[in-house]
């Protein structure tokens, strides 16, 4: 098998699923020989085009069985969300990844692996994120995508939980990354978060711990200018 097959073939089954393009930039081919290189893997049994009703984009492929039996995943299939917004947050995490990989940050986990990886600590992580990596520098990152505003008691309960993980010396920083048009309104309700809740106690908000959880453009991260 190509080295190439054997790039889409591992990267499918920790996605679940991912898009035509998305494979191209993660192997570094035009979409049209990823296509060319799907195809003969469909062929061979190992992949397949996923449908989501849900979500009206082409080009979406999977493992089949066959994909994972020769991945030697033992585990049930993962076969990624398939509600709208689940999706398209889904796929973006997978454009992270990639930015992240070609910059130069390493030990990528996605929500899975970071799940996994909580409930096996001791004691078990109060909070799961979006991703974990590490930066050039060394710096264990925690990763949040927020397509939308959640409530202020979501964030609250958050910034107590990922304390606690930074206090732990489990993640350096929490980085939330966010679209532009969120960017201004997220950036000032953690503004308006002044106080953490960490072992039965409530303790003002340090600034030396804001500076490890930031709001960041989804679109320019990993720099962060100041929102306007």
């Amino acid at each position: 098998m190509r080295e190439y097959d054997t790039q889409l073939l591992q990267f499918l089954g920790e996605e679940g699923y991912s898009h035509v393009n998305l494979l191209g930039l993660w192997i570094q081919k035009h979409p049209t020989t990823v296509r060319r290189y799907l195809n003969r893997l469909e062929e061979q049994g190992y992949v397949q085009p996923r449908i989501l009703p849900s979500l009206l984009q082409r080009d979406l492929w999977q493992l089949t069985r066959h994909g994972r039996l020769l991945l030697c995943e033992q585990s049930p299939s993962y076969t990624g969300p398939t509600s709208v917004l689940a999706s398209l947050h889904h796929l973006t995490l997978q454009e992270i990844r990639i930015k992240a990989r070609n910059l130069g940050y390493t030990s990528w986990l996605g929500e899975r692996s970071c799940r996994r990886l909580a409930q096996e600590a001791d004691p078990t992580w109060p909070k799961v994120p979006d991703a974990l990596c590490t930066t050039p520098q060394g710096l264990r990152l925690a990763l949040e995508l927020e397509l939308n505003r959640k409530p202020v008691w979501r964030y609250q309960e958050a910034i107590d939980h990922y304390a606690y993980l930074l206090h732990e010396q489990d993640i350096d920083e929490v980085h939330y990354l966010v679209p532009p048009n969120l960017l201004r309104s997220l950036y000032r309700l953690f503004e308006t978060i002044d106080s953490i809740h960490l072992f039965g106690q409530t303790w003002p908000l340090p600034d030396v711990l804001r500076q490890h959880i930031r709001v960041m453009n989804l679109n320019t991260w990993p720099h962060a200018p100041r929102p306007e």
